[in-house]
């Protein structure tokens, strides 16, 4: 694929996303795609808020080769949330997590 192309699926093993409430997930790695407005809703939702703040992201070394935006094929950028490892599309396309990332950040936003 080249640089800048929409990914065939899965940012992270290119299996098939399917729709999951307003995300997707893949069927394979069961990774997570979400728009970062979904995510802030899920974070007020957890906290029990009247309104969503804005994220916080914080950029993150590099550990392996850009996974790509499956909506514009850009390089996502390795940032963290919650301190779980997130890689985000510079276009705002959205956030993608790992299985058992979206768990882990949103059980650490709550508070104890």
């Amino acid at each position: 694929m080249a640089d800048g192309e929409p990914s065939p699926g899965c940012p992270r093993c290119g299996g098939q996303l399917a729709p999951l409430g307003a995300g997707r997930v893949c069927r394979s790695c069961r990774g997570a795609w979400l728009s970062e407005d979904r995510l802030a809703e899920m974070v007020r939702m957890m906290n029990d808020a009247l309104f969503a703040e804005a994220l916080a992201f914080a950029i993150r070394e590099a550990a392996e080769a850009a996974l790509r935006c499956p909506a514009c094929g850009e390089a996502l950028v390795p940032e963290s949330f919650a301190h779980q490892p997130v890689d985000r599309c510079p276009r705002g396309h959205g956030v993608w997590l790992d299985d058992g990332e979206l768990t882990a950040a949103l059980r650490a936003v709550v508070p104890a």
